[in-house]
């Protein structure tokens, strides 16, 4: 006969908490998946077209013509990439730490910003320069 039993929670973290970050998980993995599911589902239903008519568009509107479905998609696709960060935020601030750790600090945000701004392309410039002085001579 086996009896199960119940862990007691790591000291410092209250049920609430333990829930809350459950639920965050969730919202990370299976929660996500289901929404678009049903957007992208309600989308295809309310279309003009039959389902079996309907084909998949790689680039371009999530739903052409539909601009209300597009912003729902657009908007859930930028929230859905932000639950990630929202973990690591509330992980860090469980432990008694701050997410200014990892960089985020809003007490500057203009040269913050500045600083963002120029990185992607001054990443790109050096890239493209050591592109160009180790390119071999061209075959004579």
């Amino acid at each position: 006969m086996t009896t199960t039993q119940t862990l007691p929670a790591p000291s410092g973290l209250s049920r609430r908490l333990l829930g809350q970050e459950t639920l965050i998980v969730l919202g990370l993995s299976l929660g996500a998946s289901a929404v678009y599911a049903y957007i992208d589902f309600a989308k295809a239903l309310t279309a003009p077209a039959s389902l079996k008519s309907q084909t998949a568009n790689l680039n371009g509107s999530l739903a052409p013509g539909r601009p209300w479905f597009d912003l729902a998609l657009q908007l859930f696709n930028i929230g859905t990439a932000l639950v990630p960060v929202a973990l690591v935020g509330y992980l860090l601030l469980r432990e008694g730490s701050s997410i200014r750790q990892l960089g985020f600090d809003l007490t500057r945000p203009g040269p913050t910003s500045a600083g963002g701004c120029w990185s992607p392309p001054g990443s790109a410039a050096r890239g493209w320069r050591s592109t160009w002085w180790r390119r071999p001579p061209a075959p004579t």
